[in-house]
């Protein structure tokens, strides 16, 4: 009994200091000062996965989708995303707002619109800085509309104006 408590008690100290806290209950995204780290992404579709990274491999991370396990290699890209792939194809593609699961070898799209916590506030922040740029866009559109509203106004107004001139001074002579 002594035994079987140490033994938990110990790999509940081993789970925490390598930032396993997730399966411990803890946040979404966990880490410790050289430990790994793990992110949960959460997708549209309904599912699931986490990645879990050490900086002591940083070309290295370990997908969990569905009870497996892919050990994944980052891969260089042009435009900067983080990419890492498996080598049965899986390949998991993230932007600063979204992410995605495909598989290039099956040629299928697995999971898109994936977000960690971290990705859904930059889009927050996106959809907020789209939001003030629209209603922007419509106070400019109004005021111009408005502005035009007035110029037509006041161009009708001096119409008005020199056909009363002209007809008063042809009256005149």
């Amino acid at each position: 009994m002594k035994k079987t408590a140490s033994l938990l008690l110990g790999a509940a100290l081993v789970m925490s200091l390598t930032g396993c806290e997730t399966f411990l209950g803890g946040s979404s995204s966990s880490k410790t000062a050289s430990g790994p780290v793990t992110t949960q992404y959460d997708c549209t579709d309904g599912t699931h996965f986490t990645i879990t990274r050490d900086n002591k491999t940083p070309n290295k991370a370990t997908l969990n989708r569905q009870g497996q396990a892919y050990e994944m290699t980052k891969v260089a890209t042009r435009t900067g995303s983080d990419k890492l792939q498996h080598s049965s194809g899986l390949t998991y593609i993230g932007v600063s707002n979204m992410s995605s699961l495909v598989n290039f070898k099956q040629g299928k799209n697995i999971s898109s619109e994936c977000r960690s916590e971290e990705q859904t506030l930059i889009q927050k922040e996106l959809d907020e800085k789209r939001k003030q740029e629209a209603a922007a866009k419509a106070a400019e559109a109004k005021k111009t509309a408005t502005t035009s509203k007035k110029t037509t106004a006041t161009k009708k107004t001096v119409r008005k104006t020199t056909r009363k001139v002209v007809r008063k001074t042809t009256r005149k002579k």
